[in-house]
């Protein structure tokens, strides 16, 4: 699965997925920032001028309530490690994010990290790195914009029924953009409430991925929103990204 992010877009191929799974003992689907489905699709988010390609546009899904008070917390809330969370620091990509404390590390090809519970595939974590020229996020669009698109584009397969239904932005005190987004996907056996951070910087495209079972939704937000909420960039010791481009 191929993914570059270049001049103001987002262009790759890869099936879109939510689950990260160890083997092919699952049967929720595969490793990716998405939800359930193995289908390989063209991805590009573009700008054209001070608006939006119509062609993108047009594509994208019609307009839902976001709601986006609950949605953003910054990062800097997360001084101290919560209770029930372990970090984990990635000092080469230079980026950093907490995770509930039971969650195994699993290794998931193209996949830059990937943390998940056991007992509920749907549960889980993973992060991406992907080589971009674009310097800002806001140079792509708006989170509502950049939310439609991921999701109607990357976050879910062509089988399933996407719905938008938050999106927020959040500033660190190094003045780095983090765009939120949440989201649902139904598939036919499930539906999974997803919540999807990115950011750019130094090169590269930063996609943070997390998110349950609907069922199961009540129990994880507040877990998951510790999640996406505490996901930072911090100072890499490697200024590059490797030759291996990654998938989500």
């Amino acid at each position: 699965c191929a993914a570059n992010v270049r001049g103001g877009g987002v262009a790759r191929r890869c099936p879109a997925s939510g689950v990260v799974r160890a083997s092919a003992s699952h049967n929720n689907g595969t490793s990716s920032v998405a939800a359930n489905g193995g289908h390989s699709q063209q991805v590009s988010l573009v700008r054209s001028g001070s608006s939006m390609d119509r062609r993108t546009m047009s594509i994208m899904l019609s307009s839902v309530p976001l709601s986006i008070s609950s949605l953003v917390t910054p990062a800097a809330a997360f001084a101290k490690t919560p209770s029930g969370f372990t970090v984990k620091k990635d000092l080469q990509d230079g980026y950093e994010f907490l995770y509930p404390f039971g969650w195994t590390e699993v290794e998931v090809q193209g996949q830059d990290t990937v943390y998940k519970d056991v007992i509920e595939p749907l549960e889980s974590v993973s992060v991406n790195v992907i080589p971009t020229q674009t310097e800002r996020l806001s140079d792509i669009g708006s989170p509502e914009d950049v939310g439609k698109q991921l999701l109607s584009k990357v976050l879910t397969s062509p089988s399933q029924s996407p719905k938008l239904v938050g999106a927020g932005v959040r500033q660190d005190k190094d003045g780095n953009d983090y765009y939120t987004i949440e989201y649902l996907t139904k598939a036919p056996n499930y539906i999974r409430h997803g919540l999807t951070v990115i950011a750019i910087k130094n090169g590269k495209f930063f996609i943070c991925n997390t998110g349950s079972n609907e069922k199961r939704w009540d129990a994880m937000k507040d877990k998951l929103k510790v999640v996406v909420n505490s996901f930072t960039l911090v100072p890499a010791l490697s200024g590059a990204v490797g030759a291996t481009i990654p998938t989500f």
